[in-house]
């Protein structure tokens, strides 16, 4: 718990998830946030509906990227994308992660099939 409130994290607060991708877990967060952790056996394959990137910052991002007309170069798009994100207001990603446990209980619910047409909405 220290290493959370050193990271300026609320520990209360905070649930934990990583892919184990490489390149995305250093030793002092690792270590340090382990007991926290739902490993990669437990948490369900294939899972989009429960994570907020996939469930709302990607069809965010691409609705703010693609407004109005198309980007016409590649750097065009670049800057789009880095605007988009620079743009994205912190209390729109609070309450995408509000959602999480509502989704958890829908995922029971539904044991286990797909539960976006029940939160459809950016």
């Amino acid at each position: 718990m220290s290493c959370m409130i050193k990271e300026g994290l609320n520990p209360k607060f905070q649930m934990i998830m990583i892919d184990y991708g490489e390149g995305q877990v250093n030793d002092y967060k690792y270590g340090c946030f382990y007991q926290r952790f739902i490993d990669k056996d437990s948490w369900p394959g294939y899972s989009p509906d429960l994570n907020p990137c996939d469930y709302r910052l990607w069809a965010w991002m691409k609705q703010r990227v693609y407004e109005g007309s198309m980007p016409n170069t590649l750097e065009e798009l670049r800057r789009r994308i880095l605007q988009a994100w620079d743009d994205l207001p912190t209390d729109l990603i609070q309450e995408w992660l509000r959602e999480f446990p509502a989704r958890l209980k829908k995922t029971i619910d539904n044991k286990g099939v797909q539960i976006q047409q029940y939160f459809n909405k950016i």
